[in-house]
């Protein structure tokens, strides 16, 4: 029993130094050094309206953690779900990831760069005013706007807040494909996705898709711009001139 009130003690005494102390220890041991980490934080002053100088309080940095370990759900989702069914021309994988010629079974390094920076873009898309919408649209790069078409067929609610329909086949394996395909997008992301796709298609000489013909047999379903084998498809579809811009809304 001693044992027990010592452990509530040091807790009690532990939760003080935490709630008197939160931002000056956040400010030693926070994301200095992962990638992904900085872009919560950042996230989160974006979307705070806050000043990277401004004191955060506890809630401020439980927000920060939250945004982080969403992110961190959404890609071990992703790759169970996805990564996973990755196929494609079996040249093109041996250049990309050696011998075995196959996809690791989670996203590669860079896959994991665009992944988290594209999924943060989208939350922060979900998050605006429609009217909004293009003006930044057009402040990003071409490839990044490729990227985020794709991120648009996440079949998970973004952020963890997004309203999406119910499964229509509740029953199903989670990871199957009837489980994973086409049912998890709320109608502001369609439309947003839709916004993208007539984006793209004023700005590109090209047809728009050109880049998800070039393989037809990639296995997972909505997804081919993110991987690194598709990396130098993606660099000739943005390196086409655009055409003039004219604002314009969906």
């Amino acid at each position: 029993m001693f044992e027990v009130f010592y452990l509530a003690s040091t807790c009690h005494r532990n939760r003080n130094i935490w709630m008197n102390n939160a931002n000056s220890i956040f400010e030693t041991v926070r994301f200095n050094d992962v990638w992904a980490g900085r872009q919560a934080y950042q996230f989160f002053l974006a979307q705070s309206g806050t000043n990277e100088t401004d004191t955060k309080s506890v809630e401020d940095i439980r927000q920060i953690v939250r945004h982080y370990s969403v992110v961190e759900n959404a890609i071990l989702v992703f790759e169970r779900q996805i990564v996973s069914r990755v196929t494609s021309d079996k040249s093109i994988l041996n250049y990309c990831y050696g011998p075995s010629s196959t996809h690791p079974p989670t996203l590669t390094m860079n896959e994991r760069f665009r992944f988290i920076k594209s999924y943060y873009t989208l939350w922060s898309f979900l998050n605006l005013p429609l009217d909004s919408w293009y003006t930044n649209l057009i402040a990003l790069d071409l490839r990044e706007v490729y990227v985020l078409w794709e991120m648009c067929n996440l079949q998970q609610s973004i952020g963890k807040e997004e309203a999406i329909p119910p499964h229509p086949h509740p029953d199903a394996d989670p990871d199957s494909f009837l489980a994973i395909h086409k049912h998890g997008q709320s109608q502001t992301r369609k439309r947003l996705q839709a916004l993208i796709s007539l984006y793209v298609e004023r700005i590109s000489v090209a047809d728009a898709y050109n880049i998800w013909d070039l393989y037809k047999g990639e296995g997972s379903p909505g997804f081919m711009v993110i991987w690194d084998h598709s990396q130098p498809f993606l660099a000739m579809c943005c390196g086409i001139q655009d055409r003039e811009e004219t604002a314009w809304y969906a």
